[in-house]
């Protein structure tokens, strides 16, 4: 009898452990424990079939097969989970900045003065947000509220968006109430919660005294 080495048993323990490892996640834990016996009971069919012919498979290697299979799977379906998470995650982010874009082109739309106005003002702000090394969630926050800083202008009268003579103190008075009006049209918005104290204040003055 001649036990057989390493060249021989290692291949076969990784043929087996690939076809689990493609198999397990497929599979509930009920069948990938069923799979995973019946390939246990075919390397005992080897090892019988073997020793009539002279040749020791190890026993003792499979009987490590079961665990190394199973942890190896969870984790391979954790990073799996992670993967599509992540997927699915950027393609929420994608449809919020969709959705704040398309409000953003409706003020454009609007008000052709400043039509742009937005997009550079965001770019402006992410610039000097880099370099003041703020982190990701701070740009994210610092993104939206620059893309629907003037939002609230919806809320403004045409005749007074549009007017293209002097505007009169009362009219003044009605265009300095977008920011407040900004705010209240975000503010059912959950991921516009940071932003949105951004676009409310976001023609105070430096000292806090007011528009």
């Amino acid at each position: 009898l001649t036990e057989t080495g390493l060249g021989t048993t290692l291949p076969i323990l990784f043929l087996l452990l690939g076809i689990t490892g493609f198999t397990l996640p497929h599979f509930g834990l009920r069948w990938g424990g069923v799979i995973v016996g019946v390939l246990f009971a075919g390397y005992l069919a080897a090892s019988f079939l073997t020793f009539e012919r002279g040749y020791i498979l190890n026993i003792m290697y499979p009987l490590l097969m079961p665990p190394v299979i199973y942890v190896s799977s969870s984790l391979a379906r954790n990073v799996a989970m992670s993967i599509e998470n992540t997927k699915l995650n950027l393609k929420v982010v994608d449809g919020y900045k969709s959705t704040i874009r398309a409000l953003a082109a409706s003020i454009d739309a609007k008000d052709h003065y400043t039509r742009g106005h937005s997009q550079r003002v965001t770019e402006y702000a992410l610039m000097g947000a880099l370099r003041l090394s703020m982190s990701g969630e701070e740009l994210e926050t610092l993104e939206y509220a620059g893309i629907l800083h003037d939002i609230g202008k919806i809320g403004i009268p045409d005749s007074i968006l549009t007017n293209p003579n002097s505007l009169t103190p009362e009219e003044w008075g009605i265009v300095r109430q977008h920011p407040t009006m900004g705010a209240n049209i975000t503010r059912d918005i959950p991921f516009l919660e940071e932003s949105r104290n951004l676009l409310l204040h976001h023609h105070e003055k430096y000292d806090g005294t007011g528009y």
